[in-house]
């Protein structure tokens, strides 16, 4: 049961991080002039807070 627990622990934390690094590349990318318009990003801002949320009602 703890390898489970442990395992959608991992998956959670990867989840986090690859929509964090997408968004700080992202916006990176845009402030540089690489990119005109980032598209779809209220979702990805509406996801990581839900994220956020989560994380912080775990503590």
């Amino acid at each position: 049961m703890w390898l489970l627990k442990l395992h959608f622990a991992f998956s959670i934390l990867c989840l986090i991080t690859f929509f964090g690094v997408m968004m700080f590349s992202k916006d990176v990318l845009k402030r540089n002039g690489y990119v005109d318009e980032i598209e779809g990003k209220k979702i990805f801002d509406i996801i990581l807070g839900v994220f956020d949320h989560l994380f912080l009602l775990s503590y």
